[in-house]
């Protein structure tokens, strides 16, 4: 019984890695290095139903020692000015990055100067309009696989 859903996630992930592999290019670089050159923190933001992706990116940051922090919320999401500093680069993880949420957040990156990477299920968002880097994840799992892949990477380079 429970190895039916082992599989299943196991599928889902393999699809996942599939997806992302067909998509490597010159923009996951340009998204990676983005990255490496923060000079404060990551801050990985992710909404309710996006605590999943945030949760892996943000894990796998902090196992490395990387100076991260993990904001999430419900639809209410504010992060506090407070919390984020200028020299801290955003990593925001949304497959829809059209909110209010997301408007109060981008509002906030605009007037602290941060640097705003995003990954997104919709390269039209004002989200990923905004962001100094984007990429696109196709599904839930497609966006939480990127997010931990490129935190994986980002620890790698760093070392």
């Amino acid at each position: 019984m429970h190895l039916d859903l082992i599989k299943q996630e196991l599928a889902a992930e393999q699809e996942a890695l599939t997806q992302i592999t067909t998509q490597l290019h010159q923009g996951m670089e340009d998204f990676l290095e983005t990255l490496l050159q923060c000079q404060g923190r990551i801050v990985v933001c992710a909404l309710a139903q996006n605590q999943e992706a945030g949760r892996k990116a943000f894990t796998a940051l902090a196992q490395a020692e990387t100076p991260c922090v993990f904001v999430y919320s419900d639809e209410t999401f504010k992060p506090d000015v407070e919390l984020i500093f200028p020299e801290d680069t955003l990593l925001v993880l949304s497959l829809h990055g059209d909110s209010e949420a997301h408007r109060h957040l981008l509002r906030l990156a605009h007037e602290n100067k941060n640097t705003l990477t995003a990954i997104t299920g919709n390269a039209e968002s004002p989200l990923a309009r905004v962001a100094r880097r984007h990429l696109t994840a196709s599904s839930a799992e497609n966006l939480a696989t990127l997010g931990h892949l490129l935190a994986r990477a980002y620890t790698r380079a760093k070392t």
